[in-house]
């Protein structure tokens, strides 16, 4: 998936790990967003590695969770159509 910031664009990249166990459903265990941020010349400007921790979107490579605004609420939207949660 792709998107637009206010300086580039940015590539979402989406894993689930899940697991079943008997006859119960399929659980998601772990789920990751990776997001690729380019400026305007089209260059690598951050990475960002987002997961869930204690219930928020959280960035493991800063250990900071995003402040609010439409990346808040597009990430949160992947996190619920994605992995269920």
């Amino acid at each position: 998936m792709n998107g637009a910031t206010v300086s580039g664009e940015v590539f979402y990249y989406i894993s689930a790990r899940t697991e079943q166990t008997s006859f119960l459903p399929e659980k998601t265990t772990d789920q990751r967003v990776v997001a690729v941020y380019f400026d305007k010349s089209r260059r690598v400007q951050r990475i960002a590695n987002y997961g869930i921790q204690d219930g928020k979107v959280f960035d493991s490579i800063s250990r900071t969770t995003p402040t609010g605004g439409q990346e808040l609420n597009y990430l949160t939207y992947i996190f619920k159509i994605f992995g269920g949660k």
